[in-house]
């Protein structure tokens, strides 16, 4: 399935795990992204990223595209839901397949996912809680960085042709 995909989003132990190398510094883990862009993957996108240098009450994500990187940190919180990946991943190629650049759009997948850890932490589910996550106001930055329209756009403006 790797090969046809344009771009990835492992958590840092699935990267370790499909690399099989440890990716415990940010050398490490840009290394093993870097032998996963073969064929169409040029962008990865590594969640959950080097632990051991999490900010107190935060966690970092990596992206590695060509020869950028760039670090995001969004909150923490103590949860661990199965599922979290899936609205992260699909929020980021729908930002992705409006021709926005990848930086917003791992803000926006933020977005979604964090207020749906929060619920699910809320009432200590094994799952995720998207939907009241969505019930929510967005937060004034998720706006620009989603264009106007909010998650309606998502599914419209999701007939875009391929963006490479």
């Amino acid at each position: 399935m790797l090969t046809q995909a344009d771009a990835i989003t492992p958590s840092a132990c699935e990267l370790s795990q499909i690399g099989g190398r440890p990716v415990d510094t940010l050398e490490h883990l840009i290394d093993a992204t870097r032998c996963l862009r073969h064929g169409r993957i040029d962008r990865v996108v590594a969640t959950s990223a080097l632990p051991a240098q999490w900010p107190s009450g935060r966690t970092q994500m990596v992206l590695v595209s060509g020869e950028h990187v760039e670090m995001f940190e969004q909150e923490r919180v103590d949860a661990t839901p199965n599922g979290a990946g899936d609205p992260f991943s699909a929020t980021l190629a729908c930002h992705v397949r409006q021709r926005g650049p990848l930086a917003h759009a791992i803000r926006a997948a933020t977005e979604v996912v964090v207020p749906a850890l929060h619920a699910a932490a809320h009432v200590r589910s094994a799952v995720l809680l998207i939907e009241p996550a969505l019930r929510r106001p967005p937060r004034p930055g998720l706006a620009s960085a989603t264009g106007s329209g909010g998650p309606s756009n998502h599914w419209r403006d999701a007939s875009l042709g391929d963006v490479r």
